[in-house]
């Protein structure tokens, strides 16, 4: 559904580029590989057996930290001075000892998907409170959606059309409300204007609408509508952009990587940004995940990530099924966000594979000693 709104937004909404276009179909038939990858190379059965009892524990217990400490905070903020003051207030979420234990609950929440529990409605309860709390209250969208699509794809039913079509609109309508929301929420400005948004903001700059829309009197909701699919689109002609104006060069500079690594370790970012704004001209905009692994990496680094991954998808092991489960689906929805270094992040990325792997060990008592 997503990838029928890109194409359809390229080609109708906004000025028609055939470019645009090429690079869509490129970058969606990668990711649609990666999506036939974790659908079918995987064999179910190979799955890491989970600890269910110390899984239970570790998430309820990441998920009372987080709640009281960090969202509870935001949320006082929120009924009292609304969202933009709490996006921007510097006291909330500085950090704590409390920070590492919630940055647990996320990584906890997609081996969710995968845990067979009994009663797992409270844990999905619990999951759901986090996430509404971070759309509503913090406005933010990549993690949230990052969990809700993870947990879609490990749907073990099968939904016939008649019941998915509709299901997707709505989806598609909640989609719009929530951008709705967020945007006039994050503004400073009480009287918000689409239209003025449709026309001027930055995410516009390389494929802006059509004139017809921007002349013709028409309702705000269509604006509405208009930013939402321009929002999960405009990395298309951002990457193209930049992959014509831009010389990536044979190996890259690892700024951006750099970057995440300080944002996990806690360590002095300023350095690796302003090279990043010196390097990227339209920094601050999403050009997908191929823009920043090709700054990073070059054009060898991207064929070397590339064997790796076919050799991941190869070896099949319990650990590279960990791995692979969490690429396809970077890879599959690369056009809307960067969950590898944006969203979920590097940080939580290794702390899925990490954590599920060590509650997938087996352990059992017999004449004190422990066999793993």
């Amino acid at each position: 559904m997503i990838s029928s709104v890109q194409i359809f937004h390229l080609i109708f909404v906004s000025e028609f580029v055939v470019f645009n276009v090429i690079m869509w179909l490129f970058l969606f038939m990668v990711g649609l590989l990666f999506f036939f990858a974790v659908e079918y190379v995987p064999n179910y059965k190979d799955w890491p057996v989970v600890n269910k009892r110390v899984f239970s524990i570790a998430f309820f217990f990441s998920f009372i930290v987080t709640l009281i400490y960090s969202r509870l905070p935001y949320l006082d903020s929120y009924l009292s001075e609304g969202m933009y003051a709490t996006r921007q207030s510097s006291d909330l979420g500085s950090g704590g000892l409390y920070s590492f234990v919630t940055v647990f609950f996320y990584p906890l929440s997609l081996i969710l998907a995968i845990v067979e529990l009994r009663r797992k409605y409270l844990f999905y309860s619990a999951l759901l409170v986090i996430l509404i709390i971070d759309i509503v209250v913090l406005g933010t969208r990549g993690v949230p959606f990052f969990v809700i699509i993870f947990h879609a794809l490990f749907l073990k039913r099968r939904y016939s059309c008649h019941f998915l079509v509709p299901m997707l609109l709505v989806g598609a309508v909640v989609l719009v409300a929530v951008f709705e929301y967020q945007t006039e929420s994050r503004s400073v400005t009480d009287s918000y204007n689409w239209r003025n948004t449709v026309e001027y903001s930055r995410i516009f700059d390389q494929s802006p609408v059509k004139d017809f829309y921007l002349k013709s009197e028409l309702p705000s909701s269509f604006y509405v509508g208009v930013y939402t699919s321009q929002y999960i689109t405009h990395s298309v002609p951002e990457f193209r952009s930049l992959l014509i104006g831009n010389s990536y060069g044979a190996t890259g500079s690892l700024n951006y990587f750099m970057d995440e690594v300080c944002l996990f370790a806690m360590c002095d970012r300023s350095g690796y940004q302003e090279n990043i704004a010196e390097i990227n001209d339209r920094v601050g905009l999403y050009q997908t995940l191929y823009s920043s692994l090709l700054f990073d990496f070059g054009y060898v680094g991207i064929l070397i990530f590339s064997l790796v991954t076919l050799f991941v998808i190869l070896f099949r092991s319990k650990l590279s099924l960990i791995f692979l489960v969490y690429l396809s689906m970077v890879f599959s929805f690369s056009l809307i966000d960067n969950y590898i270094y944006n969203a979920m992040g590097l940080g939580r990325f290794l702390l899925f594979v990490g954590v599920l792997y060590v509650l997938s060990f087996r352990y059992r008592f017999k004449n004190r000693s422990v066999v793993v």
